[in-house]
């Protein structure tokens, strides 16, 4: 394991996943940059792990970049070289353009840039996405996601409450969007049309509460997003001759009912039972496999859209 690690940005998700499951994995080598001199500092001793300018970093063959959402085009674009691995923690961009602009560069320089959508490892999602590429219930008519949880997780920038673009939308509403594209196989397609209906916002941005309705192309969209309640953390697919719900957190499984018949449960053949799990099968995957396509940057551009669709409503 030679190749060099840089992490620009040394944010809660650096600190307790990455670091942990790359030094398990074999590597050694890593260099850290944060703005904030003293949390650089502090992961420098508390891991042993080199710490660097943004310049000295941008040099490494990996780099990881877990900086909350704002200026990660120009951050990407800058960092976009010949033979790197650039892994962009969620959300990727929230502009369609930017996101185009990201995926021609990193193609023409022969770098992979790879987006880390955690989710799509879920064994509730993957097993959806598999069973529904298999499977034919019909056209898809309409779908409402939910996903909330009182908030009460710990950033370092707290960013969730400063920053105009750390709203719930892309945070966990990213991901929530995510799973629903690549459930029902539109994650690579870059025509969708959004029309957005309503909007409702607990406040200005960030907003912590969010109701949206749009129209997906001709599926209408029911979107919930809260940091205030636990809400259902599911999505249910209503097709012509199904419905489907799918789990968004870590439940193995997901429930059918077919039209006027008895409902069945799928379950995942194996499953990922903790988030560091899911988070060392997708370095695997990246970096050591080398079979990154689930998290490829050109599988995100259409979430990009309907993002900048739903952040301008």
């Amino acid at each position: 394991m030679n190749r060099r690690i840089a992490f620009i940005g040394a944010g809660t998700i650096i600190e307790m996943f990455y670091i942990p499951q790359l030094k398990s994995m074999g590597f050694s080598d890593f260099c850290v940059y944060d703005s904030n001199s003293n949390r650089t500092e502090f992961l420098s001793k508390a891991y042993n792990i080199n710490t660097g300018t943004f310049e000295q970093c941008a040099t490494a063959d990996v780099i990881i970049l877990g900086i909350p959402p704002g200026n990660k085009f120009d951050l990407l674009y800058s960092l976009i070289a010949p033979g790197k691995t650039i892994i962009c923690e969620k959300p990727f961009v929230h502009h369609l353009n930017q996101a185009k602009q990201l995926v021609n560069k990193a193609k023409l320089a022969n770098c992979d840039l790879l987006v880390a959508h955690i989710r799509r490892l879920f064994s509730g999602i993957d097993i959806a996405h598999a069973h529904l590429r298999n499977n034919s219930y019909g056209k898809l008519i309409k779908a409402h996601i939910m996903e909330g949880n009182r908030y009460q997780y710990k950033t370092q920038s707290n960013y969730i409450s400063n920053n105009p673009l750390g709203g719930v939308l892309l945070d966990t509403g990213s991901h929530a969007l995510d799973a629903f594209l690549y459930v029902t196989n539109m994650h690579m397609l870059n025509n969708l049309n959004v029309e957005v209906r309503n909007a409702k916002r607990d406040k200005t941005e960030p907003s912590h509460e969010n109701k949206f309705q749009f129209i997906l192309n001709d599926i209408e969209v029911n979107l919930h997003l809260s940091r205030y309640e636990t809400l259902a953390n599911k999505m249910n697919l209503y097709f012509e001759h199904a419905l489907v719900e799918v789990p968004l957190l870590l439940k193995p499984s997901i429930r059918i009912t077919p039209n006027e018949n008895e409902s069945f449960v799928v379950h995942a053949g194996t499953s990922v039972n903790y988030m560091s799990e899911a988070f060392r099968l997708q370095l695997y995957h990246m970096l050591i496999k080398k079979d990154a396509s689930l998290f490829e940057a050109n599988s995100f551009i259409s979430l990009s859209g309907i993002l900048q669709q739903l952040l301008a409503a």
